[in-house]
């Protein structure tokens, strides 16, 4: 089902737990085994203590199901206090519960809006973007409440053509542009690692696709159209979010 998958693109997961909650009311279907495992599916260790704190008195659903809502508190507790070195020893962090969606909070996701103009010839549209910037973020170094106050140092970049993109890094060996560039400025922990994503936003108003970055960098081909986009953009780029995943 689709709260199985880790590529769902969402605010946060509290803001999934409260989408899901408006659902069961509006189909007034509060007791069925369905909606048990709808809500076994969100990932409560991705909801910072606090947060879960909260939502005891805000989530309408809690008293119904308490003690679902109990069990996956604990292991969220767990999952936000305990050593990395001892929960490797009982637990399975490569469960779905311990893996992040793509989170689009500004905890975890920098927005680039894009500047640009098209030409049409032919019937073939041109799209050019204007300028490369890069710009700076941090996020916590992970999701777990131990790593919140360590805060990592991140440098989006922008190239408007590969070639500049090549003439800043050696290791940038793309002919399409625009190309995106993440790199991580903090020192890194060998016990996280990354999966970072590029959001590919048009018109402002939807998300065309998503891209991983690959050795930092994440390629966009020129003419959209022909991108093997589910959601194809007819027109040039709006925005692009650079949105980071750690993993245990």
């Amino acid at each position: 089902g689709l709260l199985s998958r880790s590529d769902i693109i969402i605010h946060s997961e509290r803001t999934l737990l409260e989408a899901l909650q408006d659902w069961i009311l509006a189909h007034n279907d509060t007791n069925s085994r369905t909606v048990k495992d709808l809500i076994s599916r969100i990932r409560f260790p991705m909801i910072l203590p606090e947060e879960l704190f909260d939502l005891k008195f805000t989530i309408k659903i809690y008293s119904i199901y308490e003690k679902l809502f109990q069990r996956a508190y604990q292991q969220a507790s767990e999952f936000h206090t305990v050593s990395l070195q001892r929960l490797r020893q009982h637990v399975n962090l490569s469960d779905s519960s311990y893996i992040p969606r793509i989170y689009t909070s500004s905890a975890w996701s920098y927005l680039y809006n894009s500047t640009g103009r098209y030409s049409v010839m032919s019937d073939v549209y041109h799209y050019r973007y204007d300028s490369s910037t890069q710009s700076s973020f941090t996020t916590a170094k992970h999701t777990s409440f131990l790593y919140t106050s360590q805060k990592m140092t991140w440098t989006s970049f922008f190239f408007s053509s590969a070639q500049q993109c090549r003439n800043s890094f050696s290791d940038c060996r793309f002919d399409t542009s625009p190309v995106l560039a993440l790199l991580l400025q903090s020192y890194v922990d060998n016990n996280i690692e990354f999966q970072n994503k590029a959001v590919l936003i048009c018109k402002n108003s939807y998300i065309s696709d998503v891209l991983d970055f690959k050795n930092n960098f994440a390629a966009i081909p020129a003419n959209n159209l022909t991108f093997s986009s589910r959601f194809p953009c007819d027109s040039m780029y709006s925005s692009f979010r650079y949105v980071i995943r750690p993993l245990y």
